[in-house]
């Protein structure tokens, strides 16, 4: 006769009237995502920088990698990297200033289903925000600390391919005495899905 489990294979025969059993065979449960993603929309400066700049364009792309975890959870680390140059709402001596923002991010990612082909995202990150001031004939610029947190809801469109909404909050650390950035982005994001193993029974 032939038994099996989830985890396990063994197999009984009998040959010339002698039970034989043949060692077991372990099969294992793995699934492993990849997705590359391209992201859009709006960097929003909040509190005493919104007060000088105006929202801006955003634009980047990330990588991510995923796996099952418990309770129909997905587990993974997203590598990503934005852009968004910003505008002074204000002109200082007939000069208009500008400021730019780079964030490459690190993040966790728990993704929850919520129903047939629709998920949502629960994102945390930390990682290196390079900005670059431009006032006038002046300019400087700087790598900083930055940590962020987010949602993110997506609807796949075929197997391989989802769309979604990002709306995350970003906190950059200021340094020898600056204040801190706040920063709120909303982004569209299209992602590519590769699978690579899938469950055995």
């Amino acid at each position: 006769f032939f038994f099996s489990s989830r985890r396990r294979h063994t197999r009984y025969g009998t040959v010339t009237g002698v039970q034989t059993c043949a060692l077991p065979i372990f099969s294992p449960v793995y699934a492993v995502d990849f997705l590359l993603q391209g992201e859009t929309g709006l960097l929003m400066p909040q509190k005493e920088l919104g007060d000088s700049y105006q929202p801006s364009f955003a634009y980047g792309g990330a990588l991510q990698v995923s796996v099952p975890g418990p309770s129909r959870l997905a587990l993974g680390f997203r590598a990503e990297l934005l852009y968004s140059s910003l505008r002074s709402k204000t002109e200082t001596s007939g000069l208009e200033n500008s400021f730019s923002i780079m964030p490459l991010i690190g993040s966790a990612v728990v993704s929850v289903p919520l129903g047939h082909d629709v998920e949502v995202g629960l994102l945390g990150g930390i990682g290196y925000y390079r900005k670059d001031w431009t006032m006038g004939s002046e300019s400087n610029d700087g790598f900083y600390m930055g940590y962020s947190g987010g949602l993110e809801l997506d609807a796949a469109v075929v197997p391989s391919l989802t769309i979604g909404v990002q709306t995350r909050y970003h906190l950059v650390t200021g340094c020898r005495g600056e204040s801190d950035d706040e920063y709120l982005t909303t982004l569209f994001v299209i992602r590519m899905r590769h699978a690579h193993g899938s469950d055995h029974d």
